[in-house]
């Protein structure tokens, strides 16, 4: 006996599939040697490399180089409930389980900045996470409102707003983070941000022990 399945793709269906998010599964053999993450769309392949990300489909191949990108391993972020299968010839060439992830961190990809892949409405897109390569002193108090107030970080004055930023980098990602105070400037204390990985307080908590350990 026979079974046959067939699947109708009205045009509902096919809108609501191009919203899903992108999948980026880690390369276990499934890909060449180079490639570190691979996604597939409807008609594409997308491949991720250390310094690249290429969007193969029918008909073109588009690659999008990091000119002088560190050569560094890519870190997934935010885990999908699904995992892939390529069941591909004898068992031996079989990959099965392989996690799926909605993001990909390059990390350093340039001094202190961060290369996110994502996808949104089934396309890529990409951010260029900067972060401030060290803390600055804490302010004096001021009474005036904050679009009146300027302060000064170095050679560069500018507008409260802006240097609060520098302070808000963890909360812009929605990441953890913590304090430690690392000396003073002028009579002021001066706190070394420690920021990390979504859901990692305790790794933050445990590299600012560090840090203070080391700095007593």
């Amino acid at each position: 006996m026979r079974a046959i399945a067939v699947f109708l793709l009205t045009s509902s269906l096919l809108s609501a599939i191009a919203k899903l998010p992108v999948a980026f599964e880690p390369n276990h053999g499934q890909a060449d040697r180079q490639i570190q993450y691979t996604a597939h769309g409807r008609g594409y392949l997308l491949t991720l490399q250390s310094d690249r990300a290429e969007l193969v489909s029918r008909s073109a191949r588009i690659t999008a180089r990091l000119i002088g990108a560190a050569a560094g391993q890519g870190w997934p972020e935010a885990a999908l409930p699904g995992t892939v299968n390529y069941l591909v010839g004898n068992t031996d060439n079989w990959h099965i389980g392989i996690p799926t992830y909605s993001r990909v961190r390059y990390r350093d990809a340039w001094p202190g900045i961060d290369v996110i892949y994502y996808g949104s409405d089934g396309r890529l897109e990409y951010d260029f996470v900067l972060a401030p390569p060290a803390a600055f002193a804490a302010f004096p108090h001021d009474d005036r409102a904050m679009p009146d107030r300027r302060w000064t970080i170095g050679e560069h004055t500018c507008g409260a707003e802006a240097v609060l930023a520098y302070a808000g980098m963890a909360v812009f990602a929605e990441l953890p983070g913590t304090v430690l105070p690392v000396g003073a400037a002028g009579h002021l204390p001066v706190g070394l941000q420690v920021i990390g990985d979504r859901f990692r307080d305790r790794d933050c908590i445990a590299m600012a022990t560090a840090i203070g350990a080391l700095l007593a």
